[in-house]
């Protein structure tokens, strides 16, 4: 949903002297319902798992599972302390 900004989004990066932004493709994760997971649907945003005490780790293995980015084996990926 973000192609058309692509090209605006390099221009403005070289412009400001700043490196180009890489892009990725990630596919969109679905509730049970075969709708598009969102807050709707009661799924916790990142703000209350970080309250919980949720490792941030396991939720970027989690999210990197659901869309078979990696195996059900991998429980935990490393991840920048950096708040942006």
């Amino acid at each position: 949903d973000l192609l058309a900004s692509t090209a605006r989004q390099i221009h403005l990066a070289r412009a400001l002297g700043y490196p180009e932004p890489r892009h990725a493709h990630v596919p969109l994760i679905f509730g049970k319902d075969g709708q598009k997971l969102s807050k709707r649907h009661g799924a916790p945003d990142l703000s209350a798992l970080r309250e919980r005490g949720v490792d941030p780790q396991q939720v970027v293995a989690a999210l990197a599972r659901s869309v078979g980015l990696i195996g059900n084996d991998i429980t935990a990926l490393p991840v920048s302390k950096r708040r942006i």
